[in-house]
């Protein structure tokens, strides 16, 4: 939730450090097992991950999600190779989930993706705006010269703008621009 907070995009590794928090939480447990290469050299590593005992009723959504998708139907245990070309799919639907888990908390008072979103369709109406103008004055091109380009250049200026700081519109609540700025805070700190 703290990634997607602060810079407003819920990024895959805010979905993927899910999973290490469920372990830290005792949800699950992550398990190592390295292979030793000829002489020593190359080798690598494989990671099982295996479901606790630990009720998961006082999960968050998104929470919840990851834990079902990662372990499916009774299976209790999954290898790293196992989920590496299916749980791609479960990510989008995590992202989502945290978004709006961030309305929920009263972060923001709209779906981050969801304004961004709206900008962009926006700015994609107003283009077409401005070339259904520029097709209808055309003919009047040959009576009023160069001037007539003007209004659906004008037009597409502003949907050029509205998809520039469309990405840029999601507004924090006060309470999630604090706790924003709190984690920010944080960030630096350990950095220093």
């Amino acid at each position: 939730i703290v990634g997607t907070l602060v810079d407003e995009r819920a990024d895959p590794r805010d979905a993927i450090s899910t999973i290490i928090d469920l372990a830290e939480r005792g949800y699950l447990a992550i398990e190592e097992a390295k292979t030793e290469g000829l002489f020593g050299l190359g080798g690598g590593s494989t990671f099982t991950f295996k479901r606790s005992d630990k009720p998961a009723e006082d999960l968050r959504p998104f929470e919840k999600t990851l834990l079902n998708r990662l372990f499916t139907g009774s299976q209790l245990e999954r290898t790293m190779d196992s989920i590496r070309t299916k749980f791609y799919t479960v990510i989008a639907q995590i992202q989502s989930n945290l978004y709006d888990e961030l309305v929920n908390e009263g972060f923001f008072d709209s779906n981050p993706n969801n304004t961004r979103n709206g900008w962009s369709i926006f700015a994609v109406l107003i283009m077409g705006l401005s070339i259904v103008v520029g097709f209808l004055l055309f003919p009047l091109m040959v009576d009023w010269g160069i001037v007539v380009v003007l209004p659906p250049l004008a037009i597409g200026a502003v949907a050029v703008a509205g998809l520039i700081v469309g990405p840029a519109m999601p507004a924090k609540t006060r309470k999630g621009a604090e706790e924003a700025a709190k984690w920010k805070a944080f960030y630096e700190y350990l950095s220093n």
